[in-house]
């Protein structure tokens, strides 16, 4: 889990650092936003990391890389950003002398239309209505069928292991989701009460150094979840006001979700478009002072990152990560090379088109970066990542909606046109078929009539 934690901050540190586009179609680093900010990025790994984490608890199984939450956290809040002025001047280089361009114009795509449901809407609004804890009963007791909110310390001989504890996690009583007795033995406990529950794993329990172990889970109740009636007075509670109806709320929520689906239908494109330009298009080789920046920067980052924790970079990769400078290197390697796929592409495409940036195209990308970055100012977008850098993301989203605009978009074919295909060349078939007999026939008639004159002809 270590290594994956950090390919999955690789990927983001390159973008950040070296300017480069992803090939990796599974991240969303410069597909649409440009230049991504340290924040989003670093998040992605670190949430990744404490999803895996509250998995492990549930389940009450050591997860040997625990510590990697605590330093992921830290890095997305503290990690300096590299830029080209502390680095060398990021290398020039022409990408048709390594790429082969294959088609890129009239790609089709195959787009699904944006549909929601009032299932989801009514989904959405008892989400917002848990966020907002506006479900939540705080007296009582539990009993079979509840999903408490918990909070929960295992322990073996009075000391916590690793992989047994949570903090506000949902269990229904009676899924037998836990060890058996953990569930059990909440039934009846008042909301706000913390009781020690005395348990033991099963024998053949997947863990094998907590099968057959006996343990000590302290749990806390915090509260129970319960599905409220969706009224007027919830609605304006949970919107502070701004909605007063169920109805309005309702129409938000699907303007919203459409949104959000119409949003993602795009990614899915973009994908697409790019996978299929991957796959007609030829990279040959890789700039090799470019490669070598990429690396050089990205291994700063991580130097930087090091220092902030008081290590070497050695100690801090083999701490944290579990490999020496020697396969992070090779791992680093690989990364920039897959994450200078896309790059390459997409400059050789502005290069055949014979592309450029203008001052007010610079200006106006500036200013849409900055936007979905957060950024206060251009000066600080340029402070973070440098001219060049920007100036090349924006050449690739030029390229990139060229290949867009020139794409073929179409909509999937529905069961009913299928069968009104089927219908239509069934028709025709047996139209065909009926015009044959026809044909046969008449053809029959004229032998007929033949015949019979040749007879009358004899018999006179």
């Amino acid at each position: 889990m270590k290594k994956h934690v950090l390919m999955a901050m690789l990927v983001g540190c390159m973008v950040l650092t070296a300017g480069c586009g992803s090939k990796n179609t599974e991240t969303k680093v410069t597909t649409e936003a440009g230049v991504s900010t340290e924040a989003e990025t670093k998040t992605e790994a670190a949430d990744e990391t404490e999803t895996e984490d509250t998995q492990a608890a549930s389940e009450g199984e050591t997860d040997p890389a625990d510590e990697s939450e605590d330093i992921t956290e830290s890095i997305s809040e503290e990690a300096s950003e590299v830029t080209d002025e502390e680095l060398a001047e990021r290398p020039e280089y022409k990408a048709l002398d390594y790429v082969t361009l294959g088609i890129y114009k009239g790609l089709s795509v195959v787009q699904e239309p944006v549909t929601v449901t009032d299932e989801e809407i009514e989904q959405e609004i008892l989400s917002n209505v848990d966020a907002a804890g506006l479900n939540h009963r705080t007296e009582g007791k539990v009993k079979e069928g509840d999903i408490a909110n918990i909070d929960f310390v295992g322990k073996l001989d009075g000391e916590a292991f690793a992989g047994g504890t949570a903090d506000g996690y949902d269990l229904e009583i009676g899924s037998h989701s836990f060890i058996e007795g953990f569930e059990e033995g909440l039934v009846g406990v008042a909301i706000g009460d913390t009781v020690d529950l005395d348990l033991t794993f099963p024998e053949d329990y997947g863990n094998e150094e907590l099968a057959g172990q006996e343990t000590v889970f302290t749990v806390t109740v915090n509260y129970i979840k319960e599905t409220p009636e969706i009224t007027d007075d919830l609605i304006a509670q949970l919107s502070d006001g701004v909605y007063t109806t169920v109805d309005g709320y309702r129409d938000y929520i699907r303007e919203q979700l459409v949104s959000e689906k119409e949003q993602e239908q795009e990614n899915a494109v973009d994908t697409e478009l790019f996978t299929q330009l991957y796959n007609t298009c030829t990279i040959n080789d890789y700039p090799q002072e470019l490669l070598d920046y990429s690396v050089n920067s990205t291994t700063e980052y991580y130097k930087n990152m090091a220092e902030q924790y008081g290590m070497e970079l050695a100690d801090f990769l083999q701490s944290y990560f579990g490999m020496d400078e020697e396969q992070f290197a090779e791992e680093v390697k690989e990364y920039v090379k897959q994450d200078l796929q896309r790059e390459l592409i997409l400059r050789a495409i502005a290069e055949q088109e014979e592309m450029t940036i203008s001052e007010e195209e610079y200006l106006a990308g500036c200013e849409k970066y900055v936007k979905q970055g957060g950024y206060e100012s251009v000066e600080q977008l340029e402070a973070a990542f440098g001219r060049k850098t920007i100036e090349n993301q924006l050449l690739m989203d030029k390229a990139f909606e060229l290949v867009k605009e020139n794409a073929v978009i179409e909509e999937p074919e529905t069961e009913t046109e299928s069968e009104t295909e089927a219908i239509t060349e069934s028709a025709a078939e047996a139209a065909a078929e009926t015009e044959d007999v026809e044909e046969a026939e008449s053809e029959s008639e004229v032998v007929k009539e033949a015949v019979s004159e040749a007879l009358e002809s004899e018999t006179e």
